[in-house]
């Protein structure tokens, strides 16, 4: 999804203001396209005050009472809220709650950046469970279901563990474990990969990376780009999401902006801790049921890894999903498939109870 860095260099400035009139105009037919009419439907979108700062939460479904599903988006610093017309039909089935993080879109172009140093992972789970907390009561609910992707897994573990009285189960997602290990088999991947093809000239791009770890975003950036970019399947969706950020219904030029600088400002200021992130040391136990919805064909968060780590965990109730022929963001590049796991796997466990 790297391609989505190029919107960081857009500006109202560099668009002639016919393009900017007629992005408006596609983004009035996509709102159009997504508005909910379902009368015990939700449609909302605002900023809740989180760790006491204030972070852009979107909450919407076909019935307020369906189980409410919380999205940890990856990145890490990319927002799902450009991407909702990839939920919808998700939504006639949950009350789905997309969260920009502290770093990341509205809440980015809100706020700006957070104090150097400041951005961690103890603050962003922290702010997870405030939320949490905050849709119980807001949505009248016991407790939630937590869906972790890539980045966002990491989060949603450490959750998880804390309050695991908030939830009704953990599904995690191209599930993050012990991210230098993640990163060593990732870019071996990529070298064999790139051999399979014969291609000397991205031969020598992978080489020139170099193996982990890594300390310099930008070296982490290109490996993940590559991978990306020698996946046909990852780089015609990565156009579908590009054209749905630049018209994203309910953004101004400042908050698309914010969109790609938050890609980049999130990795870099998580990159160091990000890094040494082990869910290991964590311990093994987690005090509710656990579903993994993972993708066959993994380059960027190897698939064996996570499937070595939920082998180990020990909970109430594990269940694991392979999706065949699939890589990275497979809960966005095949959304319905994914869709139909939650329903079969996910659901059940999640009888939504109206207190």
């Amino acid at each position: 999804m790297f391609k989505l860095l190029a919107v960081a260099g857009l500006s109202a400035t560099g668009l002639a203001v016919g393009m900017l009139s007629y992005r408006t105009i596609l983004q009035h037919e996509r709102a159009s396209t997504l508005t909910i009419t379902a009368s015990e439907g939700i449609d909302e979108g605002a900023f809740v005050r989180l760790g006491g700062t204030e972070q852009w939460v979107q909450i919407r479904g076909e019935n307020v009472n369906n189980s409410v599903l919380l999205v940890l988006h990856g990145g890490p610093g990319m927002s799902y809220v450009p991407f909702t017309a990839l939920f919808k039909s998700w939504e006639q089935h949950f009350t789905v709650v997309q969260w920009e993080r502290r770093g990341v879109g509205k809440t980015l172009a809100l706020n700006g950046e957070e104090p150097k140093g400041s951005l961690s992972f103890r603050r962003l789970s922290a702010d997870g469970i405030e939320l949490a907390e905050y849709l119980r009561g807001r949505l009248h609910q016991e407790k939630l279901i937590l869906l972790g992707h890539s980045v966002g897994s990491v989060i949603g573990v450490r959750m998880v563990k804390e309050r695991p009285d908030l939830f009704h189960a953990y599904v995690g997602t191209d599930q993050i474990v012990d991210m230098a290990l993640n990163e060593s088999v990732s870019y071996q991947m990529l070298v064999e990969r790139v051999a399979a093809r014969g291609d000397a000239k991205l031969q020598q791009e992978v080489a020139d990376i170099g193996a982990p770890p890594y300390t310099d975003v930008n070296r982490w950036f290109n490996k993940q780009r590559l991978i990306s970019a020698t996946d046909p399947v990852v780089t015609g969706f990565e156009n579908k999401l590009f054209r749905m950020i630049a018209t994203a219904p309910g953004y101004s030029m400042k908050e698309m902006m914010a969109l790609g600088q938050g890609l980049k400002y999130s990795a870099a200021a998580l990159l160091p801790e990000m890094m040494t992130l082990n869910l290991r040391a964590l311990g093994a136990t987690i005090e509710l049921p656990v579903v993994f919805i993972l993708a066959e064909n993994d380059v960027l968060d190897p698939t064996a890894l996570a499937v070595e780590y939920f082998n180990a965990i020990v909970a109430p109730r594990k269940d694991l999903a392979m999706l065949k022929g699939t890589g990275h963001s497979a809960v966005l590049i095949n959304s319905d498939e994914f869709l139909r796991e939650l329903l079969m796997r996910v659901r059940p466990l999640a009888s939504a109870r109206v207190r």
